[in-house]
């Protein structure tokens, strides 16, 4: 993945190991010597949303572009800051031209990221960029974390 400059998005359904699957690709890059960063998207778009108010945007941007891995993990989890288009595109571009990938998770359709990020173009121009060199993967199933749960009548209830 990472001497072939792949990106993945992997989305749906909460609790189906899309977190633990991109940890264990960025750990496998550690592991041949290459650097990887893992944040959620939640805190990369709130600390560039607050460096672009201050007007040090370029600044902050620089902790994001440098890793050869970067995982961005819950892309659409939480609300977004209204401008989480814009700074989430400059490190997608970004990492695009310099040929570094990026593994995001998502529980979130592909096709609801611009409403997710408040932007439907630029949601477009970031899928458009991940995956001309990358891969998506839905992640379906059952929740790992309630799989000791049982399915009764459309209700979901513990095993007796």
């Amino acid at each position: 993945m990472i001497r072939n400059v792949s990106s993945s998005l992997t989305s749906f359904v909460t609790g189906t190991g899309k977190t633990h699957l991109v940890i264990a690709i960025a750990y496998r890059a550690l592991q041949h010597g290459y650097d990887a960063r893992f944040v959620s998207a939640d805190v990369l778009i709130g600390e560039l949303s607050h460096a672009a108010r201050l007007g040090t945007l370029d600044a902050a941007l620089a902790p994001y572009l440098h890793p050869h891995v970067l995982v961005l993990d819950e892309i659409g989890y939480l609300a977004h800051a209204d401008d989480a288009a814009n700074v989430l595109y400059r490190v997608v571009n970004e990492r695009y031209l310099r040929q570094l990938p990026i593994l995001v998770t998502t529980n979130k359709p592909l096709a609801a990221w611009g409403h997710v990020l408040h932007d439907g173009d630029l949601a477009e121009a970031m899928i458009d960029r991940l995956l001309e060199r990358g891969a998506h993967f839905e992640m379906r199933g059952r929740s790992y974390r309630t799989r000791h749960l049982k399915e009764t009548d459309g209700d979901t209830t513990a095993d007796a």
